[in-house]
């Protein structure tokens, strides 16, 4: 398939662009394209079985001997390197699976402008169950967008639903309604509880281990040079000063017993929280990535960094469909939507100073209101700032550089005077 248009390049800014846009036409011209036509053809293809154990996945293997030469020249393969190593695992067909969402929500919207909202719905529930094949694949990178991809696929649901009632002369039935709320049931063929966490990552730097150390000892001469071109492969200028870093860590570094074995805690831990409620009490604790020596440990760290970002990933609670029902039931939306809860973050990327993660926040549906007073406006009593020891001290504690940069623009901000007191008393204070 060809590329799709600047304006919907991405599957979020198709999701997005409504069909009145003046750029919707080249967008939805794309869509018509004969190559596009056969990738929707074949979505709906794989995607038609409505049990999970005769559905369609994703069975590509990794490595340029596990692909067709076919698959090669086209870029929709997993380059591993040279050695093959699951580390150096560069996913060249995600790009287009990206394109393949994008002409999936382009293609809903322009049917929907059409009058077939029945049909923009099923091609909705076709993008929902692809994004979910993709999410059942090995590593955390390839999981992502498929996870991604079945949230947006969601509220787009929503959206087409709540375009088609608002609209006047509403196509979708109740029975419509029903069917696709019980086609997207959770517990059925999406199967949200039999997502795992990504093992392939944890594969591969038990695979790393065996090449860079020694045979239950300590790293070999290969340690410094084969890390330094792993993690400057995407920034090559920063070749040499990844050789520097890593030749000063060899002698520091934990052997490659206590290293495999750091690897396993690391992935335990995270895999007894992934199947925790969202607001178990566990998910408060620290977890073993960030209790990681970053020296003793740096292999470790470096390269579980990219699957430790955190799966910020409410599809549980979207699958929940609340609004769906209230729709199919009353034929209108409610008065107020209704807040679901979102999944913490697998891991918080580090700890804030005053002991608390970013990613144990509550949601934004969930903050407690305002109090009265800032809700009607009225000004709270200015106060002096704290006194330059006091800030040099919490500048100390921010480790995050965007936090540091803001709290010095408040601080450095000047200080406004308080006009109200002389406006009311001109001759000052009696």
């Amino acid at each position: 398939m060809s590329a799709p248009p600047v304006d919907v390049d991405t599957p979020l800014k198709a999701a997005l662009m409504p069909a009145t846009a003046s750029k919707f036409k080249a967008a939805a011209d794309w869509a018509q394209g004969e190559p596009q036509k056969a990738v929707l053809a074949a979505v709906k293809k794989v995607t038609e079985a409505k049990d999970y154990k005769s559905a369609y996945a994703i069975g590509q293997g990794y490595g340029a001997n596990a692909v067709d030469p076919d698959a090669i020249t086209t870029n929709m393969w997993t380059d591993l390197g040279t050695p093959e190593l699951l580390t150096s695992a560069n996913f060249m067909y995600i790009p287009k699976l990206r394109d393949v969402f994008t002409l999936l929500h382009v293609e809903a919207t322009r049917l929907a402008a059409d009058g077939k909202a029945w049909e923009a719905m099923e091609l909705t529930v076709s993008n929902l169950y692809l994004a979910r094949q993709v999410a059942d694949r090995a590593f955390f990178a390839e999981q992502l967008p498929g996870l991604q991809a079945a949230v947006l696929a969601l509220n787009r649901i929503r959206d087409i639903a709540y375009q088609d009632i608002t609209s006047g002369s509403p196509k979708l039935t109740a029975e419509n309604m029903r069917s696709v709320i019980e086609q997207h049931n959770d517990v059925k063929l999406l199967g949200i509880k039999r997502l795992t966490l990504a093992r392939a990552d944890a594969i591969g730097i038990e695979q790393l281990i065996g090449y860079v150390f020694e045979k239950g000892g300590k790293p070999n001469r290969d340690f410094a040079p084969f890390l330094a071109r792993l993690s400057s492969r995407d920034r090559p200028l920063r070749a040499f000063s990844e050789t520097a870093k890593w030749e000063a860590i060899a002698p520091l570094h934990a052997s490659e017993a206590e290293t495999r074995q750091k690897v396993a805690d690391v992935f335990g831990d995270w895999n007894n929280r992934w199947k925790l409620d969202p607001f178990d009490p566990k998910l408060k604790l620290p977890t073993d990535y960030v209790k990681l020596d970053n020296t003793r440990f740096a292999l470790v760290e470096q390269f579980l960094r990219r699957s430790q970002r955190g799966l910020h990933v409410p599809v549980p609670a979207a699958c929940r469909g609340r609004r769906h029902r209230h729709v199919a039931r009353h034929r209108r939306l409610p008065p107020r939507p209704q807040p679901v809860p979102a999944r913490h973050h697998l891991d918080p990327p580090r700890v804030h100073a005053e002991g608390r993660s970013r990613s144990l926040r509550p949601h934004p549906h969930q903050q407690p209101p305002l109090p009265r007073s800032r809700r009607q406006g009225r000004r709270q009593p200015l106060r002096d700032p704290p006194p330059p020891r006091l800030q040099r001290r919490a500048l100390s504690q921010l480790r995050h550089p965007a936090a540091r940069g803001h709290l010095l623009a408040l601080l450095s901000r000047p200080r406004r005077q308080p006009q109200r007191w002389q406006a009311r008393n001109p001759d000052g204070p009696r």
